[in-house]
């Protein structure tokens, strides 16, 4: 079996990597970075949000391995602990952590989607906090959302097998944002204006508005993470207490 690795990054206006675990380990984690920046850098990327953690450098990237198997749950939870705090200490509303399993890849959306929810659970599985009690912990609620130490969080879901460009990527990864930052960002005044403004570049980056956002928007969260288009019979395959083999 193969060791979990974990490095995070503080990636600079400089553009300077810090804290890597080997030259090998550097290596990997550059060319995350360097993926990451290749993605959000393209004309007219619709995502505001994202654009602006990367120019900003208030992005952190954790590289971890065995995608869906829960090999690195624990390795994950504490580098999110960490961002959690470290989000919470600067209030920051842009800060990102990129997860990504660059050894990995995935066959399908669907693949990719159950592999992400898995990962998901076996995190869970990990957390012996509250849930955040502004959504539900019942999976087949749409007011449910992945919450780890009182916190929800919301997951994008990146791969190469992506029907959608803006969330094409090398390697099986998923972005994790607070909701608090959500809320940051509302009491800015700037959340309508930069839901308006990533509509109006999905048009002209994709050809059309994301349509599970057009569907669902705020109403059931949990259906858009993997980026795959399910329709309303959809069920969220998380399961809290899943223990996966590296738990």
């Amino acid at each position: 079996m193969s060791m979990t690795t974990s490095v995070i990054s503080s990636v600079t206006s400089s553009d300077k990597v810090l804290d890597f675990e080997s030259p090998f380990e550097k290596a990997k984690l550059s060319a995350v970075d360097s993926h990451i920046k290749s993605l959000v850098y393209q004309k007219d990327y619709p995502c505001v949000g994202a654009l602006r953690a990367v120019k900003k450098g208030e992005y952190r990237i954790g590289i971890y391995e065995e995608f869906g198997k829960g090999t690195s749950s624990k390795a994950l939870k504490n580098d999110l602990l960490n961002f959690l705090a470290e989000q919470k200490k600067t209030n920051s509303p842009y800060l990102s952590f990129w997860a990504s399993f660059p050894e990995d890849f995935v066959h399908s959306e669907e693949d990719f989607e159950n592999r992400l929810w898995q990962e998901l659970s076996s995190l869970s599985s990990l957390d012996i906090k509250s849930w955040d009690p502004n959504f539900s912990s019942n999976p087949d609620d749409k007011n449910f959302c992945f919450s780890l130490d009182g916190s929800a969080f919301f997951v994008v879901g990146l791969h190469s097998k992506s029907s959608r460009r803006s969330r094409t990527f090398p390697y099986p990864s998923m972005i994790f944002n607070l909701y608090d930052q959500f809320e940051i960002i509302t009491r800015m005044n700037q959340y309508e204006s930069m839901v308006q403004t990533n509509r109006k570049k999905g048009l002209r980056f994709e050809g059309d508005v994301n349509p599970m956002v057009e569907k669902y928007g705020d109403r059931w969260e949990a259906i858009q993470f993997s980026g795959r288009q399910n329709d309303d019979t959809w069920k969220c395959p998380f399961h809290r207490f899943m223990k996966g083999v590296g738990l």
